[in-house]
């Protein structure tokens, strides 16, 4: 990389930068930015003269950032957040001073437990910020440290790097979800007739090729379980449980909008049940930013209510 002019350095640009680094696609950007397409492309070059480096290449859907761009990215959020700080003069952060996208990557078995009660309340505070929700995937753990995502919610552990912190928020209680009118319902399923049962397994998008939670913990207790569906949109694998008689292994947070001919029962003591969390995902640098912080803070009072069944509003 050449050294950089500083005196060229403009404020504007590096926010269009932001966005390019965001939304991946010049014309998408120009939309956000209220300006034209020539003129995003115009400031593209600058940028390319400025750092010495492409920052961008065309792929067949958008642009893919370089290994460059995707190093600078998180200095250059930080940088544009401390003069959005500093230039809105007050010592408090107030949410509704954004004015950018907000991205949230989040585990599907959560979207429809959490995304209705945390939206709204983001909105409230924040009403001039885009908000983006997500599938947590293969490149989330890069795309939070370049500053694509603001935050990811997922179980912990995870296997990251040490440059994702993780701060559990509680307990993710693990049962089988099946028909209320089951014979299982009220009495639990034994290790021998959950062998026999047929099951349905929520899975990861980019994931769909690896084991889930549920089957590691059938392998574990020296079954293989009759999985006869796999999906990664939780809404058609309740379908699935409700159609007939299969179980789902699930987390008890999305106890509360589970369907009225649905319940949930124990898993096997047999079975050996993972110490895992619900828990938020942030780089170093987003856990210490206001905007980091204010999103935790309310994705933590959300998800906690529910954990806790305490009134929803």
């Amino acid at each position: 990389m050449k050294d950089i002019d500083w005196h060229k350095i403009d404020l504007n640009l590096l926010k269009i930068l932001r966005v390019l680094a965001e939304e991946q696609n010049t014309r998408l950007a120009a939309e956000r930015l209220f300006v034209g397409q020539s003129a995003v492309s115009k400031s593209l070059g600058k940028l390319r003269e400025l750092f010495g480096d492409e920052l961008f290449t065309r792929e067949r859907h958008g642009l893919s950032q370089t290994p460059f761009c995707i190093a600078i990215m998180p200095k250059v959020n930080q940088l544009l957040e401390s003069f959005e700080q500093l230039l809105s003069n007050q010592e408090t952060f107030e949410p509704a001073t954004i004015d950018r996208e907000i991205c949230i990557a989040i585990n599907p078995l959560f979207y429809r437990s959490v995304i209705p009660i945390l939206y709204p309340r983001l909105r409230k505070e924040a009403p001039n910020a885009v908000f983006r929700f997500i599938n947590w995937s293969w490149d989330a753990e890069t795309k939070l440290l370049n500053g694509q995502i603001d935050v990811g919610v997922h179980f912990s552990p995870l296997d990251t790097s040490s440059q994702i912190v993780a701060s559990n928020i509680c307990p993710a209680d693990f049962k089988l979800c099946c028909r209320r009118d089951s014979p299982f319902a009220k009495k639990g399923y034994t290790l021998a007739q959950l062998a026999e049962t047929p099951m349905t397994v929520l899975v990861m998008p980019s994931y769909a090729n690896r084991l889930s939670i549920a089957e590691k913990m059938l392998v574990s207790a020296g079954l293989e379980g009759k999985v006869i569906a796999r999906c990664d949109q939780l809404d058609m694998c309740l379908s699935i449980v409700s159609s007939g008689d299969a179980v789902m292994p699930v987390c008890s947070l999305i106890k509360h909008m589970l369907p009225a001919d649905l319940t949930f029962t124990e898993i096997p003591s047999e079975i050996r049940l993972p110490n895992f969390h619900i828990a938020l995902h942030t780089s170093h640098h987003s856990q210490y930013s206001a905007i980091g912080q204010w999103l935790a803070q309310r994705i933590r009072e959300v998800i906690l209510a529910i954990h806790q069944d305490e009134e929803l509003k």
